[in-house]
């Protein structure tokens, strides 16, 4: 079989592909060497899903939806132990399961099943010996603990690429009315099947799967995990994220209107990681996506450290400025260095070629396969018994706001406000063009941008007052927030 614009693989093709990327063992008679068989594996899916994305076709949805969550081959006549991580629901869980487990303290460097005493004396040393330990020992379990996790990350990796496309197709089809009634139907985008299978009364949930991602995302940013599966971690965070938020009443209106789901969720996260360090906790905050609920933790910690109710970041701030606040917490001589975006802002740029040119000039290859070292996340040693300094304050206080004006995309509004009351002022009138959508806004949400910009009006009047008397210098890290 193969990929052509009127044909796709099947879902046991799929699955074989997967297989193979978990699988695969270097073979001195083989061309190819296991990164490229992997690489290869990923290209094939992503072909695949690319030329054909789950859009509306019911036979193609089923594929993806089998592909999924359909028990996998149970390899009985192997050494497996794949039983005991539920591959019975599917790659998805299978790989999730197994990634907790080799994140775990528990976990074994070595490989998992020890060849040598599974062996029987009559297959050691004879040509049909070879194709018996060959059919046998060509297994994940073999691996070491870092072919493993990689292993595990590269099916991760393709297969969110599939569930992005399906979310972005599935938000672009459904968005008039109240949307949240279509994942009470079959018509809902496939990570919903993957987050709570077919049960309708699980759907906005949060369940064991939902928490085993929030747990693996904030376990690899605590270990400090490469940037690459921090990456693929971060983008299977915001796709869940993006899936609870649909089940919003009126999730097309108002954008964003979190509520119930998204809050609960949210709660969740924070609970799970509300006992790590502080700086841990910070930067887990600061790596989260999409910005709303980075928002929603950012509140949550700095409630709980300045101890206050209010839930208005600018609020709190405000009060945080006026009351010398900082003067309350530990001094800390080192300074506030913010984590480096995964996915940055495009960038406009004048000169394409100029910029290409000076990017491969400074091009500097990642860190080789020499280097792989993936921690263990040891729960008894990661207690946080520290108070928190005016750094872990200040720190939190910053990528909060920063997630707000981004939550809001307040730059953008504050210049459209701006040119329109320009064009009042100088009598000019502008051609808008109505463009009919199916999303809304209410009265509701202009009240709420007009509250927004008043607040940083008093923001801005607050740090200017600071400024009169002098900004501590942990403070001037507000300065780059273009709004002060």
């Amino acid at each position: 079989m193969c990929i052509t614009p009127n044909q796709y693989l099947s879902a046991n093709v799929l699955m074989g592909v997967v297989e193979i990327m978990l699988n695969a063992h270097d073979d001195d008679f083989c061309e190819h060497s296991v990164p490229d068989i992997i690489d290869k594996c990923q290209q094939i899916l992503s072909q695949n899903f690319s030329t054909h994305p789950p859009c509306i076709d019911k036979p193609l949805r089923a594929c993806y939806n089998k592909f999924l969550t359909s028990p996998m081959d149970l390899k009985e006549k192997t050494f497996t132990n794949r039983t005991e991580y539920e591959c019975s629901k599917g790659i998805v869980k299978y790989c999730i399961n197994r990634l907790e487990y080799e994140i775990s303290n528990n976990s074994i460097d070595g490989p998992l099943v020890d060849k040598n005493e599974n062996i029987p004396m009559e297959m050691q040393q004879s040509v049909r010996g070879m194709h018996w330990q060959k059919e046998r020992f060509e297994i994940f379990e073999l691996l070491d603990r870092h072919d493993r996790i990689e292993r595990l990350m590269a099916v991760l990796e393709s297969v969110i690429e599939l569930l992005q496309f399906d979310l972005a197709i599935w938000n672009s089809r459904y968005t008039s009315g109240n949307v949240c009634r279509h994942l009470m139907r079959s018509h809902k985008p496939l990570m919903a099947f993957v987050l709570w299978g077919d049960c309708v009364l699980l759907t906005g949930a949060v369940t064991t799967t939902c928490r085993q991602i929030l747990r693996l995302f904030a376990y690899m940013v605590h270990l400090e995990y490469p940037d690459s599966m921090l990456r693929t971690m971060t983008v299977w965070l915001n796709i869940m994220v993006q899936t609870f938020y649909i089940c919003e009443t009126d999730s097309n209106m108002n954008y964003p209107n979190v509520a119930k789901y998204s809050t609960v969720l949210g709660r969740e996260f924070y609970k799970m990681i509300s006992d790590m360090p502080h700086s841990s906790i910070i930067r887990i905050i600061e790596t989260i996506e999409p910005s709303y609920m980075k928002h929603i933790l950012g509140v949550m910690h700095a409630q709980r450290l300045l101890l206050t109710d209010n839930d208005c970041i600018i609020s709190i701030l405000i009060q945080f400025i006026n009351n010398s606040q900082w003067e309350k917490y530990p001094k800390d001589n080192n300074q506030i260095i913010l984590s480096e975006r995964l996915f940055p802002k495009p960038k406009k740029i004048k000169k394409v070629l100029n910029y290409l040119i000076k990017k491969c000039t400074s091009w500097t290859l990642e860190s080789t396969s020499e280097n792989r070292e993936y921690g263990k996340i040891n729960l008894e040693l990661l207690q946080n018994e520290s108070e928190p300094s005016i750094n872990h304050v200040i720190h939190t206080l910053y990528i909060t706001l920063e997630a707000y004006i981004d939550t809001y995309d307040i730059h953008s509004v504050k210049e459209t406000w701006d040119k329109l009351n320009e064009q009042a002022l100088n009598h000019s009138s502008s051609q808008n063009k109505q463009e009919y959508g199916s999303y809304a806004v209410t009265e509701h949400i202009i009240k709420k941008y007009k509250s927004i910009l008043k607040n940083i009006n008093e923001l801005h009047l607050a740090f200017q007052s600071l400024k009169s008397v002098g900004v501590p210098e942990a403070l001037r890290i507000f300065e780059n927030a273009g709004l002060l």
